[in-house]
């Protein structure tokens, strides 16, 4: 993801660059952002490797999701 990933690495996270992709693109899907934009923000040419990075919301909000909140 080379857009992301100059990103990710600008800002010393611990995050790892597929992590941040990954919330790029599923906030980017909630949000209603057509796919080519999208693609372009992340460099993606391909539909199903940019889907790929893509998380469902029942993934978002299941309670494996959960295990690590603080309570």
């Amino acid at each position: 993801m080379p857009a992301l990933n100059t990103f990710s690495a600008s800002g010393g996270g611990a995050f790892e660059s597929a992590s941040v992709g990954a919330g790029f693109v599923t906030e980017a899907g909630k949000q209603d952002m057509p796919l080519p934009e999208t693609m372009a923000m992340t460099g993606h040419h391909s539909v199903a490797t940019v889907m790929g990075y893509f998380r469902s919301e029942s993934s978002l909000t299941s309670k494996a999701s959960r295990m690590l909140d603080q309570e």
